[in-house]
C-alpha cells in the first residue's frame, strides 16, 4: 500500500498524523480503494482552506500466483 496525500489533508477539522494513519489502515483491509477514499471524503467539508489531494496504491496479489513468482530461494522474480 502506498498513500500519498497533501498537507491538505492535516488542515481539515481535527485532522492530525493520526487521521492520515487512520486512513491507511482501512485502506490496507479494504476490498475496493475507491469506495474506501470516496466514504473519506464524503466526512471532508464541501470547503477546505487548502488543497486536498489523496493517491492510493495498492498491489493484490492472488495467494495461487504468489508461489509462482517466488523463486526457490524466497528471491521475488
Amino acid at each position: 500500500m502506498l498513500l500519498v496525500a497533501s498537507d491538505g489533508i492535516l488542515e481539515l477539522p481535527d485532522a492530525d498524523f493520526e487521521t492520515l494513519t487512520a486512513l491507511a489502515r482501512r485502506l490496507v483491509d479494504a476490498p475496493a480503494l475507491d469506495d474506501t477514499l470516496r466514504a473519506f471524503l464524503d466526512d471532508v467539508p464541501a470547503v477546505v482552506g487548502d488543497d486536498l489531494t489523496v493517491l492510493a496504491v495498492r498491489r493484490d496479489v492472488d495467494p495461487a500466483t504468489a508461489a509462482a513468482t517466488t523463486d526457490p530461494d524466497g528471491a521475488d522474480r
